[in-house]
């Protein structure tokens, strides 16, 4: 089997596209001389800027109703001009199936339940996303280098607006914040975070805020709610790149079940992460080794594969009973074990 351009479509969130970049690696790996090229959304397309592995990338305007026909036709005559020899898609949706018959792809790969696929391959016996993410490669072609790690390739100009982020930080740990996230039910209280906050006022320690711009405003509301002043807002304000690079600089991560925890983990910064509605066994836990999964065991969890707006119950105590003092424990643990 050999291969002369291939396509992976993954189309879904920015933590999805991350976990997924194992497979553009091993592709590259598996068949020398290919060129490898993504279909993304949008809104995750910053987070593969600089990718060597990846030739192009298409986009799927898919999330607006007014422009998702036209940007699917479109794709599909751009995808055909290429005429590729396969297709691994890690979303599972008819569009998916569509995009690859439609653009008159031979070898169509993807995961067990969609349509249209020439090798449909079971990817649920592996834990993690990022590992599905290179069974498709595995399973279809027999290769296996034994490397599932995810990762993100900031540039130059990133890498140094982000030390220039933490050139005034005098403080000897600096630690990054992540309070916001697409569902709600996946939010660790504010008024925890600004609890932490106080516990962590009087360490040398300096907090920056990473977010998107809807994160922002909750963001300044955490700080708001503190007495610790040695806190940066940057919610909205780096981009995808710019907070890949800022947080391979930190010392820590501190975040819900969102897209900050996988940039963590594939720049290889320790998280602790705050896991309520969503477990473990869905295949988007943290993976690196001095990671931590805070969460707390109760009869109602899991609620959702991807969370919700409101808690079922009504009482979200997945998230209220991970107290602020056991996460400003982790933290204190973690520093104490490395320091210098």
């Amino acid at each position: 089997m050999s291969y002369k351009r291939v396509v992976v479509i993954q189309t879904a969130y920015i933590g999805d596209l991350i976990m997924t970049t194992p497979l553009f690696r091993e592709l590259k790996l598996a068949f020398p001389g290919v060129e490898v090229d993504a279909v993304v959304i949008p809104e995750t397309a910053g987070i593969i800027k600089n990718n060597p592995y990846i030739s192009r990338v298409f986009l799927f305007d898919k999330r607006k109703k007014k422009t998702k026909l036209p940007s699917f036709l479109r794709l599909v005559r751009d995808l055909r001009k290429r005429r590729y020899d396969a297709a691994y898609s890690m979303t599972k949706s008819m569009t998916s199936s569509l995009i690859m018959l439609l653009s008159g792809i031979p070898e169509r790969i993807g995961q067990e339940g969609m349509r249209f696929l020439t090798r449909s391959i079971r990817t649920k016996d592996r834990p993690h996303i990022r590992e599905r993410a290179v069974e498709l490669l595995t399973a279809s072609s027999g290769f296996d280098s034994g490397d599932t790690t995810t990762e993100l390739f900031p540039g130059p100009d990133e890498k140094k607006k982000a030390k220039g982020l933490l050139a005034e930080s005098r403080a000897k740990f600096n630690i990054g914040f992540a309070p916001g996230s697409v569902r709600e039910t996946k939010k660790w209280p504010g008024k925890y975070f600004s609890a932490l906050l106080d516990l962590l006022a009087a360490d040398d320690i300096n907090i920056f805020f990473i977010g998107g711009a809807d994160d922002r405003s909750v963001c300044r509301k955490i700080i708001e709610g503190s007495s610790n002043r040695n806190c940066h807002n940057l919610a909205g304000e780096l981009g995808l790149s710019l907070s890949a690079a800022l947080i391979e600089l930190l010392d820590l991560m501190v975040t819900n079940d969102s897209a900050p925890l996988h940039m963590s983990n594939a720049v290889d910064t320790p998280a602790l992460a705050f896991f309520g509605p969503t477990v473990k066994e869905y295949g988007c836990y943290p993976y690196r080794d001095d990671d931590r999964m805070l969460e707390i065991e109760l009869e109602c969890r899991p609620c959702g594969t991807h969370g919700g707006n409101a808690c079922p119950l009504g009482h979200h105590n997945c998230m209220r009973g991970i107290r602020p003092e056991t996460v400003y424990g982790e933290i204190m643990r973690y520093i104490n074990e490395n320091k210098d």
